[in-house]
């Protein structure tokens, strides 16, 4: 895509000529830091002062707050404090306009003849856990309730339950967001995803073969692109183990439901993949999609403003204001694109209910979600688990057992890999749980981080090990605990999934 500013460009560079202004900027501009080295331990005390007094002020006015509920809440709020104070001075010297040293070496073009791309091979290797996944729903569904009809009634049986949003995504597609009684409550959910099941109706005829192609196409795009994002941090071997990860968490059998986690996941990968190679203004068409899939997506607008900072202070240090000028009016489009997504969503809803904000009146009906304070994630889930021990299978197996250890889990694996991530990575995954447990309690957390695409990417990195034999052994072995531990979970998750358990 290629922009033409030059004449506004020129414009504003001439007028800050002759003020003066652009002259007294580069000589402002010095080779040394311009972040002094004292302000990591100010912001890491300050950040973690805030955690405490809000831990505190929620816990003077938590009603009915009881012991485990208050020790889960605050253990949950020092993993979030712990794994962003660790990236704090790796994140500053970003801030600086210093590129982040890369741990996983790229390594010598091999002369040998590859049988396959790469690239390729990631692509098959989505397209083949997809379909394993596929079979294994329909012969879980057979060994429990018997032979049932063909593989794809089964799996319309499978995936449009009642508890999930796969229905309410084909009302959309069929009649917009009108029902019998005016505005439908499906006003809460993006349109992006029912809108291009409309589309592909027309040719399909069928709405559900429509979204499982959406999904599995979606699936497969992505397993290219994070394969890409990976590359820089991770090198080819661990590049194609963070594609494997993706596809094998446990909430991945939701990237082959006709539901919009794989389009999210796509729009999601390829908005940190553009910015991550200083392409704002694509990026910003991505964030604008991604946020027209899920509300979730202008999260990322975290990370866009983290590396169009340092890359603009790298652009003022190294080449002058003057370039300067011309990039900051790069990224100030791209954010305008960014925001473009939210804001059509914002005019869908004046324009159907009359309302701005009439989707946070319906997520409230069609979800019973509000705002609510992060702690409270912590404490629902764990007094969750612990009501329903032994009293109710369905929820214990089901919802709360997978959503404590998919958050728990996942704030460890961000606090173990938080001094050597990619830093807007870290101030995204913050960011997403923050808001998104302040959103609810966090009712599928499973489903909501399988939006999160630096979770593999992080579980990859700690994969990683030195690029020589004993290294690469050890690699090996942590990859495979890794993918076995993930596959259990999977297949735990799938079975729970179609038995009908409640996971949602």
């Amino acid at each position: 895509m290629i922009i033409n500013y030059s004449l506004f460009v020129n414009i504003l560079i001439v007028i800050g000529e002759k003020s003066g202004i652009i002259n007294r900027m580069e000589k402002r501009v010095k080779t040394k830091s311009f972040i002094s080295d004292h302000l990591a331990e100010l912001v890491t005390g300050v950040f973690l002062l805030a955690c405490l007094v809000l831990y505190i002020l929620w816990g003077f006015a938590k009603e009915g707050l009881n012991l485990i509920g208050a020790v889960a809440s605050a253990l949950m709020l020092l993993l979030l404090a712990v794994s962003l104070a660790l990236s704090v001075p790796k994140m500053l010297r970003l801030f600086k306009g210093n590129p982040e040293m890369i741990l996983a070496a790229m390594g010598e073009r091999s002369t040998r003849r590859r049988r396959i791309h790469p690239v390729v091979s990631v692509v098959l290797l989505s397209l083949l856990l997809r379909l394993m996944l596929f079979l294994a729903a329909y012969l879980i569904s057979t060994l429990a309730e018997g032979y049932h009809g063909t593989l794809l009634s089964t799996l319309k049986g499978i995936w449009l339950k009642a508890d999930t949003d796969a229905s309410r995504y084909f009302e959309i597609a069929k009649n917009l967001y009108r029902d019998g009684n005016g505005v439908s409550p499906n006003i809460a959910l993006a349109p992006l995803f029912p809108m291009a099941i409309r589309a592909l109706t027309m040719l399909t005829g069928t709405r559900l073969g429509s979204s499982l192609i959406i999904s599995t196409v979606c699936s497969v795009l992505s397993s290219a692109v994070i394969y890409h994002l990976a590359l820089p941090d991770l090198g080819r071997r661990s590049a194609k183990v963070a594609v494997l990860f993706t596809f094998l968490m446990p909430a991945a059998i939701f990237y082959a439901a006709p539901l919009p986690e794989a389009m999210l996941l796509l729009m999601c990968s390829s908005a940190l993949l553009a910015m991550r190679r200083g392409k704002f203004v694509i990026s910003g068409i991505f964030i604008s999609l991604a946020s027209l899939t899920e509300l979730s997506g202008i999260l990322l607008a975290v990370p866009f403003t983290a590396e169009a900072a340092a890359y603009l202070v790298g652009i003022f240090r190294d080449k002058g204001a003057k370039i300067f000028v011309k990039k900051l009016i790069v990224v100030a489009v791209g954010t305008l694109l960014s925001a473009a997504g939210f804001m059509a969503y914002l005019g869908l809803n004046r324009y159907v209910s009359g309302e701005w904000f009439y989707f946070i009146r319906a997520a409230k009906e069609l979800k019973g979600l509000e705002p609510t304070v992060l702690l409270n994630a912590a404490d629902s889930q764990i007094n969750g688990l612990v009501s329903t021990f032994g009293k109710n299978n369905a929820a214990f197996f089901g919802l709360w057992l997978p959503n404590i250890l998919h958050l728990f889990g996942a704030l460890i694996v961000f606090v173990a890999a938080a001094r050597t991530m990619h830093s807007p990575y870290s101030l995204y995954f913050t960011a997403y749980l923050a808001v998104m447990s302040s959103i609810s309690p966090l009712l599928s957390v499973p489903r909501y981080l399988a939006g999160l695409v630096v979770l593999p990417l992080a579980l990859a990195l700690l994969c990683l090990s030195r690029d020589d034999g004993e290294g690469i052994i050890r690699a090996r072995a942590k990859t495979l605990v890794v993918s076995a531990v993930l596959i259990v979970g999977q297949v735990f998750y799938l079975i729970m999934y179609v038995l009908r358990y409640d996971i949602f």
